[in-house]
């Protein structure tokens, strides 16, 4: 039996997790964003080698930032990946960043599996976990943020490519589109939308503007760590009384 905590003030990050969450718990909740790290990376360097391969050469570069897990939906992101070669052209490549357990090398088989499968083997690349001058350099080089996950609480990975000009196309699921905000190409599970949406706004500067530009803003007015602080203060006193 679960225990029941009616004076407690419960914090999620998103609007997704508050039914879940009231089923469970009553008692006040709030939404704040989690605190990120993309202030840090003003500070960093990225690295000169990637950055110049990933803007110099003529591939489109999709992104994807999160642990090989099921959840996370890379076989759906792989057959975005094998419609657009089979139906425009092989110069596209998906880059995925992020760990695997040892829990889950079956799911890793997966994904080689499906590349083999399609022939996709100089198309995809899987760069394992990387340190913050690598993962910047990815987000600032590649040409989309594609997002194709079954389940997120929040998805930070969407506000850093939006925080750095990363055009961000994600599947409306869960979090995801709470998160991207408002003025983003948020599509459902027809694959030919999504490779049709890369080679459309890869060729169209406006639409491609559009896009980047209320990315930007929506992590500006949203999920900046002042932003964020603010809100936390104001959730506080309202519950508490008290100022921090």
């Amino acid at each position: 039996m679960i225990e029941k905590f009616p004076d407690s003030l419960w914090i999620t990050p998103s609007m997704f997790n508050i039914n879940e969450l009231l089923e469970s718990q009553p008692g006040h909740v709030s939404i704040i964003p989690p605190f990120n790290n993309i202030d840090k990376w003003k500070d960093l360097y990225p690295d000169e080698n990637i950055l110049k391969t990933l803007i110099e050469d003529d591939f489109i570069n999709l992104l994807f930032v999160g642990r090989l897990a099921p959840n996370k939906n890379h076989l759906f992101l792989i057959e975005i990946l094998n419609f657009f070669v089979k139906n425009y052209h092989d110069k596209i490549r998906l880059n995925i960043i992020g760990t695997c357990g040892d829990d889950l090398i079956s799911y890793y088989d997966a994904i080689i599996f499906h590349i083999k499968k399609y022939k996709l083997k100089n198309n995809f690349f899987w760069h394992g976990q990387a340190d913050e001058n690598t993962l910047l350099s990815y987000f600032l080089g590649c040409d989309f943020f594609v997002c194709a996950s079954n389940h997120e609480g929040f998805c930070v990975p969407v506000i850093e490519a939006q925080s750095l000009y990363l055009p961000v196309i994600a599947k409306d699921t869960s979090a995801i589109s709470e998160t991207a905000g408002k003025n983003q190409l948020i599509l459902s599970d027809n694959i030919e939308e999504y490779a049709a949406s890369i080679k459309v706004l890869y060729e169209n500067d406006d639409y491609l503007e559009f896009l980047t530009q209320n990315g930007v803003q929506n992590y500006t007015e949203r999920f900046t760590n002042k932003v964020i602080e603010e809100e936390f203060k104001t959730v506080f006193k309202d519950f508490t009384g008290q100022d921090i």
